[in-house]
């Protein structure tokens, strides 16, 4: 299972990186694609990796984790690690 970190907060991507990498130790089938903090670049490695779980900030400068969605074509799974419960209706629409 190749996994995406997108966030504009070294902090938030380091912590997932931690989690994910808890997960390797135990042995699961998982690969770390990357950890990236522009959308922009996030949007590339999509484009050539097969990535199954997206895990994306809302928030971030140029292109909210929103638009990204909107606007990729392939069909990851994403899960949103935000703290803004304002965009939950959002979220459900967009499958998340």
């Amino acid at each position: 299972m190749n996994i995406l970190l997108l966030d504009d907060e070294y902090l938030a991507l380091n912590l997932l990186e931690t989690y994910i990498q808890r997960l390797v130790d135990e042995g699961r089938d998982i690969r770390l694609v990357d950890k990236v903090k522009h959308p922009l670049k996030a949007l590339e490695i999509l484009e050539q990796e097969q990535i199954d779980i997206l895990f994306l900030d809302i928030q971030m400068p140029n292109l909210s984790g929103i638009t990204l969605l909107k606007n990729v074509q392939i069909d990851p799974v994403a899960v949103f690690t935000t703290a803004y419960s304002e965009h939950a209706i959002e979220a459900f629409d967009l499958d998340v």
